[in-house]
């Protein structure tokens, strides 16, 4: 993730009866990879309205994204922590009072390695887990409450890309910050985008390690960045190096959003681009924007223009990447 990120740090502890060793669940039909996140909660089962613990260990500053979905699928919880120095973090949030009571499950994971633990929920009158059955009056079948697009990031409400970034949220594309936030003007990395691609498509670790001097293997974003380097779909720089922590420029994704997607591309029209600024867009990125702006992902600035120099921002590669995720 983006080193400007603050580190969140929870105080609470863990109490009392810890729930039994987690069971690693592959995340999208991926092969799980080895030292997967530890999961236990601080208890059994647990009243509406009232706090639980979810902690664990898992790789010194790695990111873990946390979920609690009650038993009707409905979602009580969502986070992501990062590990300290020592890989240990923890999770503290309130059950929501409309909860379903019974069992419960809380999910941690780091790209496609997630673990899960179950927990009951109760009301707190001690009274009967759901209400008595009653025979219900013929009523006419109600259209179906479309699901929420994603988790509510505070900060996006009223964005104009807002439904672009719920979408890629609920498909575990694009994630938020640790305040519940998701600074959709923030700039994006190269490495961020390499998390996106990645999981845009689906890939699985390439098990080789970066030809780049600057990506250790150690790092959160090594694989990303080996597994798009092998499908030759990023390249480094002719020093050797791969920069990650570099802002891209629009042209810069524009061109690696083609790579990874160009056998999906339907034109939706014949009419070449005509952006008044075409003439800033470097040669190599030409036959990227075109065929984008064909297919109707790219549709320009209301004055005419691509901006391909500026640096794009996190909202602005959820608008062009969500057209490619069901």
């Amino acid at each position: 993730m983006n080193k400007k990120w603050k580190k969140l740090i929870l105080s609470a502890m863990i109490a009392t009866a810890i729930v039994p060793a987690a069971t690693v669940v592959p995340a999208s039909g991926n092969v799980a990879l080895a030292a997967a996140p530890t999961l236990s909660l601080n208890k059994t089962s647990v009243m509406k309205g009232a706090e639980l613990t979810a902690s664990g260990m898992f790789e010194p500053s790695s990111w873990i994204t946390l979920r609690a979905i009650d038993g009707e699928g409905k979602l009580a919880a969502f986070d992501a922590v990062r590990t300290d120095a020592g890989g240990r973090y923890s999770f503290t949030f309130t059950v929501p009072s409309n909860t379903v009571t019974g069992a419960m499950t809380v999910y941690a994971g780091s790209g496609d390695q997630v673990v899960q633990a179950t927990v009951q929920v109760s009301s707190p009158d001690g009274g009967p887990s759901n209400p008595p059955p009653v025979t219900p009056t013929p009523q006419p079948t109600p259209e179906p409450t479309p699901e929420p697009e994603a988790p509510v990031f505070n900060d996006v409400s009223d964005h104009w890309a807002s439904d672009a970034i719920g979408k890629l949220a609920k498909a575990g594309i694009l994630e938020g910050m640790p305040d519940g936030s998701f600074k959709p003007d923030n700039r994006m990395s190269r490495a961020e985008y390499m998390a996106v691609l990645y999981r845009l498509l689906g890939l699985e670790d390439a098990g080789s390690s970066p030809a780049f001097t600057d990506v250790p293997n150690d790092v959160w974003y090594s694989t990303y960045v080996k597994s798009l380097s092998a499908m030759n779909i990023v390249s480094g720089y002719p020093d050797g190096s791969f920069r990650p922590d570099k802002e891209m420029t629009r042209e810069e994704a524009f061109v690696l959003l083609y790579r990874a997607v160009k056998d999906k591309l339907q034109p939706v029209t014949t009419s070449a681009p005509a952006y008044t600024d075409s003439a800033d867009v470097s040669d190599w990125a030409r036959e990227a924007i075109e065929a984008l702006t064909r297919a109707g992902i790219l549709q320009g600035t209301p004055d005419g223009k691509v901006n391909p120099k500026k640096t794009i921002t996190r909202a602005e590669i959820a608008k062009i990447v969500a057209p490619f995720v069901d």
